[in-house]
């Protein structure tokens, strides 16, 4: 049994996120969970296909033959009883490296990013910045001081989130960010391939600074902190 997680949509108020399960190449079901964050959103949706895959299990396979395989893996695979089978998945579930989920999250990025480039310029006219100004975000959002320097789509959606959530006259100095734990993940994972930080040395000093295994069990403002001790590790300390 496999768990595939990907976005559907994301701005400054929600995330929705399609949650797929399969078994080998067989597609069981799918659902989607929409919340504020990321996690919070592929548990609902988590939850709401472990519901259809516990009605199916029990449904009558003669009102709709085309499921017979899928209950069949269900039946067989995952014992008799609704509680083992939706217990059994979401225990796989549980068990996913968060970096495998992250790996498994499609994006469907256009090669034209001329509307999502208007609105930013739109967005900055409303709230009043300058060139001088977005740089300033650009800087504490992404560690870059031009919108030329971005190359991934993911980037310029997230700069247009939270260009979004600013109003008429904000100072981008002390403007609260909108992130999500996926991108302070993905941060992370920038900040020790450039500082040649291993993944084992970065695992122990999760767990000794924290005690967590992953960082998906971290919140916002303790990744943001995982990633400035990342940041600011010497060659001696690793």
């Amino acid at each position: 049994m496999r768990i595939q997680s990907k976005f559907r949509h994301i701005d400054s108020e929600k995330i929705i996120i399609k949650v797929s399960i399969w078994d080998k190449d067989t597609h069981l079901g799918s659902a989607h969970g929409q919340a504020s964050s990321v996690e919070e959103a592929e548990d609902r949706a988590i939850e709401r296909v472990l519901r259809q895959l516990s009605n199916l299990a029990n449904c009558d396979i003669s009102q709709n033959p085309d499921n017979t395989k899928v209950k069949g893996i269900l039946t067989n695979g995952l014992g008799s009883n609704i509680e083992a089978k939706t217990s059994k998945i979401l225990d796989n579930s549980q068990n996913l490296h968060v970096q495998d989920k992250i790996e498994n999250y499609e994006h469907n990025d256009p090669d034209d990013w001329s509307s999502e480039l208007a609105l930013i310029d739109n967005e900055l006219s409303r709230i009043g910045w300058q060139k001088n100004d977005e740089s300033l975000l650009l800087d504490r959002l992404l560690g870059i001081d031009r919108r030329s320097k971005i190359t991934e789509y993911k980037d310029i959606k997230l700069v247009l989130t939270n260009l979004k959530s600013f109003n008429y006259g904000d100072n981008p100095a002390n403007v609260n960010l909108i992130v999500t734990k996926e991108f302070l993940i993905e941060q992370g994972n920038k900040i020790m391939q450039n500082n040649n930080i291993s993944n084992s040395y970065g695992k122990k000093l999760l767990i000794d600074k924290f005690n967590y295994s992953n960082r998906m069990e971290l919140n916002h403002q303790q990744l943001q902190e995982f990633n400035s001790l990342l940041s600011n590790l010497s060659n001696k300390d690793i």
